[in-house]
């Protein structure tokens, strides 16, 4: 009987020491984001989608070909804009989903997002409506085809969002 004790303690010991948890130096796995290799196309269109979304004109910007930013079509630009028309369209925004990736390359794919604008009042005065209407949309809504589509590039080892 007296075996018993030290073995069951042993057994205690054994199975405490393999159920600890990880030391703190355990790297964490990063999910790869549009600017890091092998992020892909997919991961581009989403942080697009998900920094336009957030209202984040400077995370959109890093998702975005240079050559199509513009300080003046910014998401925070074209609701100071919309918002001379009417100030309640001060509250403005657009929705962005990322969607699909299709028609993937080794260096060009297209992306497909889903857009919903909120924040327009129901009884908005025809004129802000038809000014609203005529705006320019904001970057990213601004690159989308017809068919809400947004050609994605590979520059170097990043995908960007581009016309």
């Amino acid at each position: 009987m007296t075996l018993r004790l030290p073995l069951a303690a042993a057994v205690v010991l054994v199975l405490t020491a393999c159920g600890s948890t990880p030391p703190a130096s355990t790297p964490a796995v990063d999910t790869p984001s549009a600017s890091t290799p092998g992020g892909g196309p997919d991961a581009a269109l989403k942080a697009l989608a998900e920094a336009a979304d957030a209202g984040d004109d400077e995370a959109v910007r890093e998702v975005v070909c240079p050559e199509q930013w513009s300080d003046s079509r910014t998401l925070a630009a074209k609701k100071v804009e919309a918002a001379q028309l009417d100030p309640r369209l001060a509250d403005i925004r657009y929705r962005l989903t990322a969607k699909e990736v299709r028609d993937r390359a080794d260096t060009t794919a297209t992306g497909v997002l889903e857009v919903e604008v909120e924040g327009i009042p129901d009884d908005l005065s025809p004129e802000a409506q038809s000014g609203l209407d005529a705006m320019e949309a904001p970057i990213p809504v601004a690159l989308l085809g017809p068919d809400r589509t947004i050609k994605l590039v590979k520059q170097g080892d990043e995908w960007l969002a581009c016309r």
